[in-house]
This record gives C-alpha cells, sequence and structure tokens, in this order.
C-alpha cells in the first residue's frame, strides 16, 4: 500500500471545501465541513490517491486525519462522497 503522507497544514488550504466524519465514533459520526480549527488538531494526515486501497466504498482517493487515539476523520472532497462512505460504513456492507 502506497500512501503520501500529508501535514494537516496543508489541509487548511482546503478548508471549508472538504467533507469528513470520525469513524471511530461510529454511531453519532455526521458529515461536516471541515473548518480551519478543525483542521489544526489533526496530528497527522495521510492522503490516499488512485491505485491505493480503498475506502468503505472500495474507492480512492481521500485523507485520514488523526487527531489522537481516540479520534481519527476519514476526509472527501465532496459532501456526497462522504455522506455515501458514512452511509455504506454503517451498514457493515463493502
Amino acid at each position: 500500500m502506497k500512501t503520501d503522507a500529508y501535514h494537516p497544514i496543508l489541509l487548511i488550504a482546503l478548508v471549508g471545501n472538504l467533507y469528513g466524519f470520525d469513524w471511530l465514533h461510529q454511531g453519532v459520526s455526521q458529515c461536516e465541513t471541515i473548518s480551519e480549527r478543525m483542521a489544526a488538531g489533526f496530528k497527522e494526515c495521510l492522503y490516499y490517491g488512485p491505485g491505493t486501497r480503498g475506502s468503505f466504498t472500495g474507492d480512492a482517493d481521500f485523507y485520514t486525519c488523526t487527531v489522537d487515539e481516540n479520534s481519527e476523520y476519514m476526509i472527501y472532497k465532496t459532501k456526497e462522497r462522504c455522506n455515501q462512505e458514512l452511509e455504506v460504513m454503517r451498514s457493515g456492507a463493502p
């Protein structure tokens, strides 16, 4: 699996245009716009581009951003994709 690590500061340029949810809190998570304040709390972000492992739907092109050992966000470029991934995750379907 090839991933490219991105420091959270790089995501700040895209805040307001990315959407994500905390997949470690499946029961209460909802897709939300990634804010500058939220992005500043990310300790590490990894980008999964074409040719890498997929997200819950099996599709690549997303970020994972760790806040701490109890919080990690899956981040997508559109709200529609975020909602689709969240729905698939909750259903347990591939």
